[in-house]
């Protein structure tokens, strides 16, 4: 069995499919690894570093047309033309965002594995490519927020003064939402965040050090103080008045989904 990894075409991606570290875990289960040359220079990975972990460096022609798995991150742009018959294509191939390209390439013979439709349960965690991708984009949302904020993020004493520390407002706490909370906690920012789920969700944020904002929808508070998501908040005159003054209060950067649709 052949493994091909062709070069991400993708505008603006950096990732490659497999890393040469990784090239030998393959090579163990008797499959051999063929790699597009110059498929992991933006990722750091050099041709040189596949070679010597015993993959083959080659055109994109000759790894996708003799390839029985290709491996990708976002898919083959050019759908079923060079792979051969029978081949599978594995990564984050979105089919509902394109289900014709889908059932296009299914006709040419392909088998279609989307890692981002794997469930996300126990016996799948070693496949669980979401989180790991939602991970970085928390981490990375607060980065760029820190690069773009006129504001430092910690508190910094000088003997010419006192900056106090910048305030974040996280929206959502899921695995991106709870990685900027504390990747924000780290940087030195005051944090604060707020999430449509209910309890589970308060509790992972409080294990990060960061305030929790509640807001109650008013219907809810005549009946029993129940969560209400971020889009009802907006129904209700109080809840839109408490929720936008919450965000006034903050330095002006927000990270994370908001949804008010």
């Amino acid at each position: 069995m052949l493994v091909g990894i062709p070069k991400e075409s993708k505008q603006g991606e950096r990732r490659v499919a497999l890393v040469p570290r990784d090239v030998g875990a393959i090579r163990k289960l008797g499959a051999e690894v063929a790699v597009e040359a110059g498929a992991g220079a933006s990722a750091y990975c050099l041709d040189e570093e596949y070679a010597e972990a015993g993959a083959t460096v080659a055109s994109r022609d000759d790894v996708l047309k003799d390839a029985d798995v290709v491996l990708t991150v976002n898919g083959v742009p050019d759908g079923a033309s060079g792979l051969k018959r029978g081949a599978t294509l594995v990564g984050f191939l979105a089919p509902l965002d394109d289900p014709a390209s889908m059932h296009s390439m299914a006709r040419e013979g392909l088998s279609l594995l989307a890692v981002e439709l794997i469930p996300r349960i126990t016996r799948a965690q070693s496949m669980d490519a979401l989180s790991s991708m939602a991970m970085i984009a928390g981490y990375k949302a607060v980065l760029l927020a820190a690069q773009h904020s006129p504001y430092i993020f910690p508190l910094m004493m000088t003997a010419a003064g006192t900056l106090t520390p910048a305030k974040v407002f996280v929206i959502g706490a899921g695995v991106a939402g709870l990685q900027a909370i504390a990747t924000a906690r780290r940087l030195g920012a005051l944090v604060e965040g707020i999430s449509s789920n209910n309890f589970y969700k308060m509790h992972l944020a409080k294990m990060c050090f960061a305030q929790w904002v509640i807001l109650y929808n008013l219907w809810d508070c005549f009946r029993e103080m129940w969560f209400v998501d971020c889009s009802s908040i907006l129904h209700t005159g109080l809840g839109a008045h408490i929720f936008i003054n919450q965000l006034l209060m903050f330095n002006r950067y927000v990270c994370g989904p908001l949804n008010l649709a």
